[in-house]
């Protein structure tokens, strides 16, 4: 039981750091991200891209690593993903409004009071996220919490619009 137990965990642990790249991999016409990360290897795995997560992963598994235990390291984690996964939907809630103005409704009000409620909630969400727990006391804790939280997402958004910025330019 615990031999399948582990390879369980083995294999979900696997699809998690495999499903992202290979869906951005998959989904990714040619020309948007950088030639290399295009690089396939003999299985057909986006092995540069997958390098370029791990370290993304291994930063950020540093940065929070300095946390005082383990409990704060796993909440700021699930905290960054949250913040991460929450950021688009305030951009899609933006360009609803923006596509909805084109369109000659009866409902625009209605549309435009939801589409605020949503990006408030959302926005909230986002906010309530920079709250510390209440194992952090020191300053010092709380500074470095709050360091993390904002430094982490940002990582991943600069690499992002970092490889898009550059696509066709570098790394050819």
């Amino acid at each position: 039981m615990a031999f399948l137990l582990t390879f369980a965990e083995f294999a979900a642990v696997t699809i998690w750091l495999l499903a992202p790249v290979i869906m951005f991999f998959k989904c990714t016409p040619q020309g948007i991200l950088p030639s290399w990360m295009h690089k396939t290897n003999k299985n057909g795995t986006p092995a540069n891209a997958l390098i370029f997560q791990g370290i993304l992963v291994s930063l950020t598994m540093v940065l929070t690593s300095l946390l005082p235990s383990v409990n704060s390291m796993y909440q700021i984690l699930v905290l960054m993903a949250t913040i991460l996964y929450f950021i688009p939907y305030l951009l899609l809630v933006i360009a609803y409004v923006k596509l909805s103005a084109n369109l000659k409704s009866s409902n625009q009000i209605m549309s435009k009071l939801l589409a605020f409620g949503v990006f408030i909630s959302v926005l909230f969400g986002i906010i309530i996220s920079f709250l510390p727990s209440s194992d952090l006391k020191t300053r010092h804790d709380i500074l470095l919490y709050e360091t993390e939280l904002i430094s982490g997402p940002l990582i991943f958004i600069l690499a992002g619009w970092f490889l898009y910025a550059c696509r066709g330019k570098l790394f050819k």
